[in-house]
C-alpha cells in the first residue's frame, strides 16, 4: 500500500458496488481528489484515460451514492462508540447548479417555482457527527434529493393536512432515527438542530427511541393550558437570571442584516442564562393522531450589552436533556454553539472542494460525485 492510498483505504475498506471493478475504481477516485479535492475532475486524475474511467463510474447506475458512503457511515459510527457523548449536528444546505441549466434531473431551490428550471440544483441534509468539544468524526447519515420542478409551490394554509411522513420537513426525524440505527442505540447522542427542526413531532421521536436533543425555538410557543394560556416568553419574563453568565463565539451579524456569510467570522459574546421546563401540547391537525402532552425544558441566552450595530445573541433553546441548575443550562447552550461546525462542513464542500463547479450533465451523476 502506498502512503497516498493509506487515508481511502481504511476509511473505505470494504465499499461493495457489486464488481470488484468498481471497488477498485471508487478506491482510486477517492485517493484521486483526496490529494487534491479543489480539482475539476480532469486535473484530479492521471491521465485522459483516468478520466474517461472516472466518468464512466459517475454514469453507472448500478449503485448509489448511499452505497458510496455507506463504509464511511460505519467508520464513523466506530469512532463514535470511542466517545462518552457526541453531538450529532443536523442541517440542509443547497448544492446549487443554476450555471449549468441543461443538467438534468435538477429541481428548484431556494423556494423559486421557476417553470424553466433555471435555478436549479438539489439539497443535501447530512447528520455530522462532533466530539463535546467539536472534532469532527464524520457524517452518520446523508439525504440528497430533488424538488420535483412540475408540483406547485406548497400552500402552508395546507400544510396541516399532510402526513409528518410526507413532508420534506422529515428529514429531521429521518436523520434522527438513521443516526439511532447505526449507532445501535450504544452512544449517548446528543442531536443539535436549527429553527427550521422545531416541530412537535420531531422532540416526540426522540422521546420514543430514548435520545437526546436541543433544538432552537423558531417562534413563541403556547406552553399553557385553554383555560390558562401562556406564551413561553411570558413565562420566561417571570423567571430570574442565573448569576452567572457564560461567554460563546457567535457569528458576527449587522444589525437588521440576516443575510451575512456564516461561520466566517466570529466574536465572544456574554450571554445571561435561564431555564424553565415546559409542556408541549400537539396540534389539533386532522392528519395527526391524538397524542399525549410532552415534558421538556427550554433555557434561554441573551447577549449582555452587545456591540453598537451588531445584532444581539438571543437564543431560546427546547431540550430533551434535564436542566436545573446553571451548569446544566450552560452545558446546552456551549453544545448548540457547535451547530456552527456543520456550516463549516458545507464551506468545506463548496469553497474548498468547489462541487459547485462541477459540469457533470445529470443530477444522479452529481450526487454520486
Amino acid at each position: 500500500m502506498k502512503k497516498s492510498d493509506s487515508w481511502a483505504m481504511s476509511e473505505f475498506l470494504g465499499v461493495n458496488l457489486g464488481d470488484r471493478r468498481l471497488n477498485n475504481r471508487f478506491m482510486k477516485l477517492v485517493d484521486d481528489f483526496s490529494k487534491h479535492p479543489e480539482f475539476s475532475i480532469n486535473q484530479a486524475c492521471d491521465d485522459w484515460c483516468a478520466a474517461k474511467a472516472a466518468y464512466r463510474f459517475f454514469q453507472n447506475h448500478k449503485f448509489s451514492e448511499q452505497d458510496l458512503l455507506a463504509p464511511h457511515f460505519k467508520n464513523t459510527a466506530q469512532r463514535c462508540k470511542k466517545q462518552k457523548c457526541v453531538l450529532v449536528i443536523q442541517d440542509t444546505s443547497v448544492i446549487g447548479y443554476s450555471h449549468h441549466p441543461k443538467t438534468t434531473g435538477l429541481g428548484r431551490i431556494g423556494g423559486c417555482p421557476d417553470p424553466a428550471g433555471v435555478v436549479h440544483g438539489f439539497y443535501i441534509h447530512p447528520a455530522f457527527a462532533v466530539t463535546v468539544d467539536g472534532l469532527p468524526l464524520g457524517l452518520l447519515s446523508n439525504e440528497m434529493w430533488s424538488r420535483d420542478n412540475s408540483k406547485p409551490k406548497s400552500d402552508k394554509r395546507k400544510d396541516h393536512l399532510i402526513h409528518t411522513e410526507d413532508k420534506e420537513s422529515f428529514k429531521w426525524i429521518n436523520a434522527l432515527e438513521k443516526t439511532y440505527e447505526i449507532l445501535e442505540g450504544k452512544v449517548n447522542t446528543i442531536t443539535i438542530c436549527d429553527r427550521e427542526c422545531d416541530i412537535f413531532d420531531f422532540y416526540l421521536s426522540a422521546l420514543d427511541i430514548n435520545t437526546n436533543v436541543i433544538v432552537r425555538c423558531r417562534e413563541d410557543r403556547q406552553i399553557g393550558t385553554r383555560s390558562e394560556p401562556e406564551l413561553l416568553s411570558e413565562r420566561f419574563a417571570k423567571t430570574q437570571c442565573y448569576k452567572e453568565t457564560v461567554k460563546i463565539k457567535v457569528p458576527i451579524e449587522q444589525l437588521g442584516n440576516k443575510n451575512n456569510k456564516k461561520a466566517t467570522k466570529y466574536r465572544e459574546a456574554t450571554l445571561e442564562i435561564k431555564s424553565v421546563p415546559i409542556t408541549l401540547t400537539p396540534s389539533r391537525k386532522a392528519t395527526q393522531v391524538v397524542k399525549e402532552k410532552i415534558n421538556i425544558f427550554a433555557v434561554e441566552a441573551k447577549e449582555v450589552n452587545p456591540p453598537t450595530g451588531l445584532e444581539p445573541a438571543h437564543w431560546i433553546l427546547l431540550t430533551t436533556l434535564p436542566v436545573e441548575s446553571f451548569e446544566e443550562s450552560m452545558m446546552v447552550v456551549k453544545f448548540y454553539s457547535m451547530r456552527w461546525k456543520i456550516e463549516s462542513y458545507f464551506k468545506v464542500l463548496k469553497s474548498g472542494c468547489t462541487v459547485e463547479k462541477c459540469r457533470l450533465s445529470e443530477c444522479d451523476r452529481l450526487t454520486k460525485y
